[in-house]
């Protein structure tokens, strides 16, 4: 089999899953979409599902590079908060929300992964935290691992759709408040000097 054929697959079965959701999307019509036929595709994957399973690994393979990356060129926790809000911004312009319904409501077993994979981030997150409480940036009184518990359930409420103040603020601006106001109330003098210079440099 093609490699190349494969990934071009699932590059593009993402974009269409993603902008149209599942269940909008038929194999069919991926077919037409990649100018090649049903069977084709069934050559690579043996259903759909198995299609959903390699384009969400993916995705979740390069959010992980981009964060390590994040990681790597910031020079301190809050600058690599703020990029990966500036990145989850950029993904949620491109995600339809149908996409993220549909793999709750019909594939558990990738839902199930995702969820165990939450579970290890969170974990990771103690010690991203912790790190901020020793360099000063984070308010030493505060625990990290209920730092972590906290941003990572704030954040499942708003986008399971459970947190609402009102139709008449967007999405995005409920958001961005959310975020900003937990990373300002967890920080230190130090720290907010950190974030309103990246913020001014960024028209945050």
């Amino acid at each position: 089999m093609d490699s190349e054929v494969k990934d071009r697959i699932i590059e593009r079965a993402t974009t269409l899953f993603t902008e149209n959701g599942i269940k909008g999307i038929t194999m069919d019509e991926l077919a037409h979409y990649m100018g090649m036929s049903k069977r084709t595709i069934y050559e690579y994957f043996k259903d759909k599902e198995d299609l959903i399973n390699e384009c969400v690994l993916n995705m979740e393979q390069t959010q992980d590079r981009k964060m390590k990356e994040i990681l790597d060129s910031s020079e301190n926790m809050f600058e690599a908060l703020l990029k990966m809000f500036q990145e989850s911004l950029i993904k949620m312009q491109v995600v339809n929300r149908k996409f993220i319904d549909d793999i709750k409501k019909y594939f558990p077993e990738i839902r199930q992964r995702h969820e165990r994979k939450k579970e290890e981030k969170i974990q990771q997150s103690v010690h991203f935290f912790q790190n901020g409480i020793d360099k000063g940036l984070i308010r030493d009184e505060l625990n990290p691992e209920i730092l972590s518990v906290l941003i990572s359930k704030e954040m499942e409420l708003l986008f399971n759709g459970n947190f609402s103040l009102s139709t008449k603020f967007s999405f995005f601006d409920v958001y961005k408040t959310l975020f900003i106001t937990f990373l300002r109330g967890i920080s230190t003098d130090k720290g907010l000097a950190i974030i309103d210079n990246y913020a001014k440099q960024e028209n945050i």
